[in-house]
């Protein structure tokens, strides 16, 4: 016979009529992220990538600030 889990902090071992077991976010995780190495290519002169805000051509895009390029 197994033992029992420790119930959760938040009440998530005990679900009520507003919370389910499956709708409790106690047990998940905040966030994920996935993120590609750089590749080291052409970079731009420390004055330019200065007023840029990066070294990489590849990595200037434009801004969209609520649909409008800034």
């Amino acid at each position: 016979m197994q033992a029992a889990p420790a119930p959760a902090a938040c009440g998530c071992e005990t679900p009520s009529e507003q919370t389910s077991r499956e709708a409790c976010l106690c047990n998940m995780s905040l966030a994920m992220s996935y993120v590609l190495m750089q590749g080291w290519a052409q970079t731009y002169e420390p004055a330019v990538a200065l007023s840029r805000g990066t070294i990489f051509p590849e990595l200037d895009l434009p801004f969209l600030a609520a649909g409008r390029i800034c």
